[in-house]
């Protein structure tokens, strides 16, 4: 279901700066969506949360946690839609330690049929959506 995710979100307190940018740059997802890093979306429909939750959570006890902190501005999508992006980096991950990644595959492992073959994941915090890559490239050239 596009209407539901598997996603860390940050604390609330943190939310105004993201919510800020988000407002001023129009995003269409900011009264849809808190500020958040999907890990599996499209999900599934509410009644099978519990379900999938059951599933998730030795996998995920599995994982350390790990802070992030959120650094460069990312785009991606095609000519008929873009995306700006903020890159959730790990803060003091050692070389080679990719714990965003670590989730994501574990949490595929165990629920192997929500995975979106053909589609890296790439961990990120939307900022805006925009009608073109073109068109999210030139916002996050405006923001530097």
């Amino acid at each position: 279901a596009h209407s539901t995710t598997v996603a860390i979100v940050p604390p609330e307190h943190l939310w105004p700066p993201i919510q800020a940018a988000r407002e001023r740059l129009r995003d269409g997802g900011l009264t849809r969506w808190p500020p958040h890093v999907n890990l599996i979306y499209p999900f599934v429909e509410p009644p099978y949360f519990e379900r999938f939750a059951e599933r998730f959570a030795p996998a995920v006890a599995q994982c350390a946690p790990f802070r992030v902190r959120l650094e460069r501005l990312g785009v991606f999508g095609s000519s008929r839609r873009g995306v700006v992006w903020l890159d959730p980096v790990v803060v003091g991950a050692a070389d080679g330690e990719r714990p965003w990644a670590r989730l994501h595959e574990r949490l595929c492992a165990v629920a192997p049929e929500l995975q979106s073959p053909g589609r890296p994941f790439v961990p990120h915090m939307t900022i805006t959506h925009t009608e073109s890559c073109d068109a999210a490239r030139e916002i996050a050239d405006e923001l530097g």
